[in-house]
């Protein structure tokens, strides 16, 4: 139902600025690095990337990684996509 998804969202909902202030609350609390991927949209730019890590730096993180969707010709996760490549069989088995 549409009210519970908005109190589920997933990574790719939430803005690469939240991902990284979401990241440095925790880090704040933890001698080591805590390891956090900040999700990007196919369209992100070499600057919103550049943005985000800046930020990850001057909120204290001690390491960050970076995702930009479709970036890859193969992967794992996939928004919307369905396996293309399987048949039915192949399908069932995972």
């Amino acid at each position: 139902p549409e009210d519970i998804q908005k109190m589920f969202i997933t990574a790719h909902e939430v803005s690469p600025e939240y991902h990284v202030k979401v990241q440095a609350s925790f880090q704040k609390h933890v001698d080591n690095a805590v390891s956090k991927t900040v999700n990007f949209v196919e369209t992100a730019t070499v600057e919103d990337v550049k943005n985000v890590y800046l930020l990850a730096y001057d909120s204290g993180c001690k390491g960050i990684t970076v995702y930009r969707n479709n970036s890859k010709a193969f992967q794992v996760f996939n928004v919307g996509n369905t396996c293309l490549e399987c048949d039915d069989e192949e399908d069932s088995k995972s």
